[in-house]
């Protein structure tokens, strides 16, 4: 994270900041999924949701494990494709018997179109969330880093919507994410900027639960502690020690007991 620090600094200095591009391959960098990926092995699982919004068409890939379930799990992934979070999604439906949905970005494998920004994200996010809507009432979102900026956005834009969140990292914004505490702030260099979690966590009505790892090495604690003050509505913060910010299966206990808690409400 200190490299990704130094390089936005040398770019302020340099006032080279004005190339988004350079903004874009930064904010939006894939972390690969396994080289061993194949998508054969999931092709049963995968679907398209197509939608036009303003003008620009969308083909969402999604992915969806256990099909016959009333209850559902969304996944936001974070600056990934979804495929990087399958076994987790799969273990969640195994333990819960329930239908778990992930889906990639606009970008990301698949997905259309290729531009990665803010817009298209929430764009993909609200074609899939509003789809499972129209037939299932009981939806459960969990966000994690990135994602869980676009799951707020959602929450946010749709206060009728009642359902759990589980925002796993939660950050402020992703000009924060970059920069962290360095005193720079780089959303006037993002074109369509509008993920702020400071500005709208606080008008949420929906049941918000956070979790953060302690040992973090990318996102501090800190962060997350101060958007969970700004939440006004029923909420739950939880830390555990141990997994970094590695969002494997073999770290997921305490996320999993924590969902054990919350959906038998």
């Amino acid at each position: 994270m200190d490299s990704v620090r130094e390089f936005f600094m040398r770019l302020i200095i340099n006032n080279k900041l004005k190339d988004n591009n350079k903004l874009i391959k930064l904010i939006y960098k894939i972390s690969e999924t396994d080289e061993t990926f194949s998508r054969d092995k999931f092709i049963n699982n995968i679907s398209f949701l197509e939608k036009e919004i303003n003008q620009i068409k969308y083909k969402i890939e999604i992915v969806t494990i256990n099909k016959n379930s009333e209850k559902v799990i969304i996944l936001f992934p974070g600056k990934c494709d979804c495929y990087f979070s399958y076994e987790l999604i799969e273990k969640i439906s195994e333990i819960f018997n329930i239908t778990v949905v992930t889906f990639n970005y606009p970008g990301y494998q698949m997905s259309e179109p290729n531009l990665k920004n803010e817009t298209n994200f929430y764009n993909a996010g609200k074609i899939v969330v509003d789809h499972f809507r129209e037939k299932h009432s009981d939806i459960f979102l969990i966000g994690i880093c990135l994602g869980t900026s676009v799951v707020v956005d959602y929450l946010y834009n749709n206060l009728d919507f009642k359902c759990q969140a589980l925002l796993v990292c939660l950050i402020e914004s992703l000009p924060k994410l970059c920069t962290g505490k360095i005193d720079i702030d780089i959303s006037h260099f993002m074109i369509g900027h509008h993920f702020d979690n400071r500005k709208k966590l606080p008008y949420l009505n929906q049941e918000i639960h956070v979790l953060h790892c302690i040992e973090d090495d990318f996102l501090t604690v800190e962060q997350s502690k101060e958007m969970y003050e700004l939440i006004n509505s029923e909420k739950t913060i939880t830390f555990f020690n141990g997994t970094g910010h590695d969002f494997t299966v073999k770290n997921w206990d305490v996320g999993f007991e924590l969902l054990k808690e919350k959906m038998n409400k």
